[in-house]
């Protein structure tokens, strides 16, 4: 069990989003991708989406809004989101006492709102490989 698992006491009623961005240094080519667990950690699904070029800062953001707009039709009321990505983590969180000028902080904002519980964390590159694993399955799927 990853320690991401065990370091996180919200395993009552909390649904797990595993987010991921993945960029292709030769083509910068960008696809996201992510893992949604229900609070037993059992697999609920996992998706993955090429989008063209894009920043590494986007795309980690991009994993984020498709994961919550995923679960959004589930109808959770407590989220934990996972990334790899402290400047998203930090960009987030800093959005919410100021402006923010993305839309996409916009619109994750907005679906955080609706979701009522909801909690941001880090996991390691290392814990993240089946989220990883997938988003990376886009690229062959884009050839």
């Amino acid at each position: 069990m990853p320690s991401s698992q065990r370091s996180s006491d919200k395993t009552e009623s909390w649904a797990h989003l595993y987010s991921d961005g993945v960029v292709k240094v030769d083509s910068r080519d960008v696809a996201v991708g992510g893992v949604i667990r229900d609070n037993k950690w059992r697999w609920v699904l996992g998706f993955n989406r090429w989008l063209g070029q894009c920043s590494v800062f986007n795309a980690e953001l991009w994993g984020i809004l498709d994961d919550m707009l995923l679960l959004q039709n589930r109808r959770c009321d407590k989220v934990l989101i996972w990334t790899k990505s402290t400047k998203v983590l930090q960009a987030i969180h800093e959005a919410f006492s100021l402006t923010s000028f993305s839309a996409l902080i916009r619109c994750i904002h907005k679906l955080l709102q609706e979701v009522g519980h909801w909690e941001l964390e880090y996991i390691l590159s290392e814990e993240n490989l089946e989220a990883d694993s997938i988003t990376n399955m886009a690229f062959v799927k884009n050839k």
